[in-house]
């Protein structure tokens, strides 16, 4: 006597699975797009919003000592200032805010006001007629006073995942003002 099994077959099964891998094959690059868009925004709000809590500090506290610079973290996760003041424009882990109490232009500890580690291995550069700037110093009314008046800083923020390579880019002035020249452009 024959069974009635409602099981499916081992050729239905391969069959499905067949179809489900050609219809991810398809979808897979632009989710990994799309992630790297969003990677790239956050970013670039983070950045946005390390400057203008810098700009509302410096009016606050009425002082020409507020400094921004790439953020260093050591292996066993302590932060640090060590890139400000150099010239690779490494500013991809993080940005920190603080008093520069005893005008070193570089980090103490003790100083610090802010600091944000950005999360998502994005490259992040700043620069000044193509110079990497490592150090931003804000004057007591939030302007960024270490670069010429009419200066237009050019920030770049790239990330390469999952075989794809994005970019977006701002310019920023001296009022600490973002404004977008190209998002989320291929690299090539």
């Amino acid at each position: 006597m024959k069974t009635n099994n409602p099981g499916y077959s081992l050729y239905e099964f391969i069959i499905v699975i067949s179809i489900i891998s050609v219809i991810m094959s398809f979808t897979m690059p632009g989710i990994y797009s799309q992630l790297i868009s969003h990677n790239l925004n956050s970013t670039f709000v983070q950045l946005d919003s390390a400057f203008r809590y810098a700009r509302e500090e410096a009016v606050r506290r009425n002082s020409s000592n507020i400094l921004i610079c790439p953020l260093s973290v050591n292996v066993n996760g302590i932060i640090s200032g060590d890139n400000c003041g150099g010239n690779d424009g490494a500013w991809s882990s993080g940005v920190i805010t603080f008093i520069d109490a005893d005008n070193s232009g570089t980090y103490v500890s003790g100083e610090r006001i802010q600091a944000l580690i950005f999360e998502n291995d994005v490259v992040v550069t700043i620069t000044n007629s193509g110079a990497n700037l490592n150090l931003l110093r804000l004057n007591s009314s939030g302007q960024i006073s270490n670069v010429s008046a009419n200066s237009l800083l050019t920030v770049n923020i790239q990330q390469s995942r999952y075989g794809i390579c994005r970019y977006s880019q701002y310019s920023l002035n001296i009022y600490g003002s973002f404004t977008q020249i190209a998002q989320n452009q291929s690299c090539n």
